[in-house]
């Protein structure tokens, strides 16, 4: 069992700010289940311009979300494919070797 963590992502990329308003990072919420071992929860909201890309915006929101129920195998590709929907498609897509990191918060 491991104490619930956030993860605050958001795409540095400067030339793209004035592009309007789509999603450019998101914060994760990711927390064990109750009964379920090998299961995470994973709340998940996509970070704004008009929240001005703040992570304690973004954890707040991400708790009242409902949970994405996964297997804690997953999180990274799971994570990556919601870094992916915040590229564009000129830039390097993620894959779940960029978000192995969660691992060390989840032991």
């Amino acid at each position: 069992m491991f104490k619930p963590f956030n993860i605050h992502w958001v795409e540095n990329n400067a030339g793209d700010l004035r592009r309007g308003m789509r999603k450019r990072g998101f914060t994760a919420r990711i927390s064990p289940t109750l009964g379920e071992p090998h299961k995470v929860c994973v709340h998940i909201s996509f970070c704004h311009r008009k929240d001005q890309y703040c992570k304690k915006t973004g954890v707040s929101m991400a708790t009242s979300r409902p949970p994405l129920v996964v297997n804690a195998r997953t999180v990274p590709s799971t994570l990556a494919k919601v870094a992916n929907e915040c590229m564009t498609k000129r830039f390097k897509t993620y894959d779940g070797w960029d978000f192995e990191y969660v691992y060390k918060y989840m032991v």
